[in-house]
């Protein structure tokens, strides 16, 4: 290879470099760029889109007190609130963060403008988006404070993101939006009776009709039914929809679950209160309803009770479902179970016959004594688990509600009448649970509760106001167990 040759190869090397360098150097004569979102999108606490220049068509979102994002939406006559998807809403607000801009004395009307009002807590600022016609592109503008205007280029699919089909698309079509899993108290109203339900420590119970054990399968159940109702359709987003009277809705569904802050006291605890009305013409297989959300403040010694609308009312229409499918009744949630009894908190127990004989045991570590203090033998040490372990985790064949003159316990029992009175006691104080056990004759103890037979002459245990009723095979085992006790 000659030096001539090298040489040019020089030249031609250091020329590149050049144009590289010239064609890469910051553009002095350029206009300057800026963000035409002028704050982090974190700080955001409000959006209002607009489109129509009145207002007439708008949705303004901004954040309840539990920190969820709510839309409240207009159209003509038409109106409503619910929440929105949070993660549809930082993405537009993401997306609007991202455009940048030059000044501009001059700004550019294409297709049909929406405004959009970007607020945080210091303040404030409108945007404009708009499409052009054709090629695909659009237009973010904000006005500047000197008259002259920060615009964008953008891709037209950022502009479409704000149009009034998605953003009506960002709501949440949950007909219970809030964590049911969280739930405290619930009540059914069924239009000729109410369902309660509360959850007291973990465990939950039934307060109407009347008090009582409740299945927690059946409430996680009932919750989970809830939860996976999806909204058909906003009836305020239909066109000459007019509204309705919140007096027609008489059925209706309130879920409340308690919230609290650390460290707040009385001031930090409050309720949300979801609630669900059904109206009188669901149609065959479909439910129109009033759906709302309240958070509720008690009441302390320096004010009264304060109740804030989240969102809602709003009506509502969910398809593939009728108010029957989900207006539970309290029969439903009946716990099967014969007493709220653990089985290892039983230190003591009593049984008294029909004929009035007693029979006693208490308790020690393993083992139960008799009255005398000495152990029980093993026959009999097995019937008193078998009774325990019937009244504590066996399930009945059926469960119902007490009714007519059957023999409760509310009500005195003389010596000498039909059932056996078992008390289930811990290591002092009173009962912790008791039962009345009734194993008659075929035909008998299907007198009591309100659901017909028995079950062919099964057991029947009846505890407060609810009857449990046991198969034949358990009244074959019942009286085994009373004969090693000793009754005769």
């Amino acid at each position: 290879m000659t030096g001539r040759f090298i040489a040019i190869l020089a030249i031609i090397a250091a020329l590149l470099a050049g144009v590289v360098y010239w064609l890469g150097r910051p553009s002095s004569g350029g206009p300057e760029l800026e963000d035409v979102l002028p704050f982090p999108p974190g700080e955001v606490t409000e959006l209002t889109i607009r489109w129509s220049v009145d207002g007439a068509a708008a949705a303004r979102l901004g954040r309840a007190p539990d920190g969820t994002w709510v839309m409240r939406w207009r159209s003509g006559d038409s109106e409503g609130s619910w929440p929105v998807i949070g993660s549809r809403v930082s993405g537009a607000i993401g997306l609007l963060a991202k455009v940048r801009g030059s000044r501009s004395k001059f700004t550019e009307t294409v297709g049909d403008p929406v405004w959009i009002t970007v607020g945080t807590a210091s303040g404030s600022v409108d945007l404009s988006a708009s499409k052009r016609p054709f090629g695909g592109s659009g237009v973010v503008a904000r006005a500047g404070e000197d008259g002259a205007s920060i615009v964008g280029e953008v891709d037209g699919q950022l502009v479409q993101v704000f149009q009034r089909a998605d953003v009506l698309a960002w709501r949440d079509h949950s007909l219970f939006p809030s964590d049911l899993s969280r739930s405290s108290r619930a009540w059914i109203d069924h239009g000729d009776g109410v369902t309660a339900i509360h959850r007291v420590g973990g465990r939950w119970g039934l307060l109407e009709p009347a008090p009582a054990r409740a299945d927690r399968t059946a409430v996680e159940g009932f919750f989970g039914s809830l939860k996976q109702l999806r909204i058909t359709r906003f009836q305020a987003d239909q066109s000459g929809w007019t509204g309705v009277r919140e007096e027609e809705f008489a059925r209706a569904i309130i879920v409340e679950s308690d919230r609290s802050t650390p460290d707040a006291g009385p001031h930090g605890r409050w309720v949300i209160r979801q609630e669900l009305r059904i109206g009188p013409f669901a149609g065959e297989h479909s439910l129109i309803a009033l759906a709302s959300v309240r958070m509720v403040r008690p009441a302390t010694r320096e004010r009264g009770e304060v109740i804030e609308d989240l969102w809602g009312p709003t009506v509502v229409v969910v398809d593939k479902v009728t108010p029957e499918d989900i207006l539970r009744r309290a029969g439903v949630f009946l716990s099967r179970v014969a007493t709220s009894a653990v089985q290892a908190d039983v230190r003591r127990i009593a049984i008294e016959s029909p004929s009035g004989a007693e029979f006693s045991s208490k308790r020690e570590i393993d083992r139960w004594l008799g009255p005398g203090g000495d152990p029980l033998g093993l026959v009999e040490q097995e019937a008193v688990r078998w009774v325990i372990e019937l009244l504590t985790e066996r399930g009945a064949t059926r469960s119902e509600f007490e009714s007519g003159e059957s023999a409760g316990l509310e009500r005195s029992r003389p010596r000498g009448s039909r059932g056996w009175r078992v008390r289930l006691l811990g290591a002092e104080g009173p009962p912790i649970d008791e039962v009345l056990v009734v194993d008659g004759e075929p035909g008998e103890a299907a007198g009591l509760g309100g659901g017909g037979g028995g079950g062919g002459g099964g057991l029947v245990i009846v505890s407060g106001p609810v009857v449990h009723h046991h198969d034949s095979e358990v009244r074959r085992e019942w009286p085994l167990a009373m004969e090693r006790l000793g009754f005769r």
